[in-house]
């Protein structure tokens, strides 16, 4: 076969008056294919012209792909285009508009579930559908419209491309999903089908003439019509039901989150940064997570809350600069809080079991993290609200000073400096009375509620008691005394409260003190420590 000068000659070639016979197909293909590589390999010394005769050339291939078993000449022929595709796009995105216009996304959709559809997959194949994908990528990046299609058409499918077990693969449909997540255009409430995208553009997808009137490569009988409605799942299963839409996303994010866990992937990761981003990801997600999957979830909010509490780069935390990541949605805090709530009557048993550990750290991080977001007073107020938190807080302290009372426990307090090799601080509850003591401090900041409710509890005297040294809670002292500070801040009657209690804790505190080689005594209301004489 004779090889092609231009497009118009592949379009006259795939028309329905040049009735191609099946026998000739792949003989077709490879022609094709010899005429995309070389327009690949010239793309960057030209200026190439997306218009919509390209479009039109190229749905005509996909329409012949797509309507009979795959070649490998075809699997070949498809690749380059896709690669084409994505070429054209990150030379020139304005192609993004002339490729939405067309069927191109919807067949991209058809092609991949006609190859995902095969038992066992050749390498060709898997090549392919990495190059789709990326083609993907460039389609819909930085353009808020595309972007909607995209995730419209292509959730389910994203699903079952991560399925394909391949790790560049993977890799490639993480990077797309992140590039969506991650657009500053789109609402949120979108993404998670809260509400219903923009519907104008779909009459774009629509429009294609070209699509309807040609015929694909044929066998026999009359040509045949591709529908789009037809195959754009193909065997997969059918599209699912509006209602179902939300639940399709928030499998397709865990299993972005499951695979991340696995294949520490940088991509993934960022997935996991985005997922935060989003109202209700984690009431949806989490419970169905392994619990290595919650700890990296937990990590990675640790490392947000962290940048913003800090201010460093890409942090917010008052610099000049804006955030680099945008901070998690509030009802996903919401989510650990609540969660810590039910979860926490875990943590005690580690006094006499270890069968529950891996368990206990994760709710350990949860704690952590409510510990950096109730930091975040602007940011996360809501927090405040929560009287339950601030409940469970206090009578977590509790139960396990009491079982800390035990010589030798996992909660028994380490109050000598010169022992602090004894302590492992790879253990679950290492710093556990700290960041307790930390919520409660942040709970009551300029709070009265909260500050009254700390008293109410009988609370206070726990919160001095713990202006002590404990190696297994490094800076307990310098947190407890925060917390008196936010305590008696604006409340007269904690603060008579305290004073009330300041001869019984000096004497309580005489031990360490010593220690320190420090006396203390009482000038009027004050307590001042000094430096003990000696003799």
């Amino acid at each position: 076969m004779a090889a092609l000068t231009d497009f118009q000659e592949i379009k006259l070639l795939l028309s329905e008056e040049g009735s191609i016979k099946l026998e000739n197909a792949g003989a077709i293909f490879k022609t094709i294919d010899d005429f995309i590589s070389t327009t690949l390999k010239s793309l960057s010394d030209r200026k190439f012209t997306c218009d919509s005769s390209l479009v039109e050339v190229l749905e005509l291939i996909f329409t012949s792909f797509i309507a009979r078993e795959p070649l490998n000449e075809g699997v070949l022929c498809l690749t380059n285009c896709f690669r084409l595709c994505r070429n054209l796009l990150a030379i020139d995105p304005s192609c993004q508009a002339e490729f939405l216009t067309s069927t191109l996304l919807q067949q991209t959709c058809s092609v991949l579930y006609k190859v995902l559809n095969k038992q066992q997959r050749s390498e060709n194949e898997i090549v392919l559908l990495r190059c789709s994908v990326q083609f993907l990528g460039n389609f819909c990046s930085g353009n808020k419209a595309n972007t909607y299609e995209v995730w419209k058409h292509c959730r389910q499918l994203f699903r079952d491309l991560l399925k394909a077990e391949d790790n560049k693969l993977q890799e490639y449909v993480l990077l797309v999903v992140n590039l969506i997540l991650s657009c500053p255009t789109i609402d949120k409430d979108i993404l998670t089908c809260r509400q219903n995208g923009p519907e104008p553009m779909d009459e774009g997808l629509k429009k294609s003439p070209t699509h309807v009137e040609c015929s694909p490569l044929h066998g026999n009988g009359d040509p045949t019509k591709v529908s789009t409605d037809q195959t754009l799942r193909g065997e997969i299963g059918p599209a699912p039901a509006l209602e179902n839409e939300a639940e399709t996303v928030w499998s397709l994010l865990k299993d972005c989150l499951n695979i991340t866990a696995d294949t520490q992937s940088e991509n993934g990761l960022l997935v996991v940064e985005a997922c935060l981003t989003l109202p209700d990801c984690l009431g949806n997600v989490f419970p169905n997570l392994s619990l290595k999957t919650r700890l990296l979830a937990l990590e990675v909010s640790l490392s947000i809350l962290g940048r913003l509490s800090d201010g460093s780069p890409g942090g917010g935390g008052g610099g000049a600069d804006p955030p680099a990541h945008q901070p998690p949605h509030i009802s996903n805090l919401l989510f650990l809080a609540a969660d810590f709530v039910h979860q926490h009557s875990l943590i005690p048993e580690l006094a006499s079991t270890h069968s529950a550990e891996d368990k206990v750290l994760c709710i350990v991080k949860e704690l952590e993290c409510l510990c950096l977001a109730t930091a975040l007073h602007q940011m996360y107020a809501t927090l405040q609200d929560n009287d339950q938190l601030l409940t469970t807080a206090i009578k977590l302290l509790s139960d396990i000073e009491d079982l800390g009372s035990q010589e030798g426990g996992v909660f028994s307090p380490v109050d000598k400096i010169s022992r602090g090799s004894e302590v492992n601080t790879d253990h679950p509850v290492y710093g556990l009375k700290r960041d307790l003591i930390q919520l409660v401090a942040n709970l009551v900041y300029r709070n009265t509620h909260n500050q009254n409710m700390v008293r109410e509890l009988d609370a206070i005297p726990l919160i001095l008691n713990k202006t002590t040294i404990d190696a297994r809670n490094p800076f307990i002292c310098q947190w407890a005394v925060f917390a008196a500070h936010n305590l008696t801040e604006g409340n007269e009657e904690n603060r008579a409260y305290i004073r009330a209690l300041r001869l019984e804790g000096m004497a309580n505190n005489q031990a360490l003190l010593d220690e320190m080689g420090l006396s203390a005594e009482m000038k009027g209301d004050r307590v001042v420590v000094k430096k003990a004489k000696t003799n």
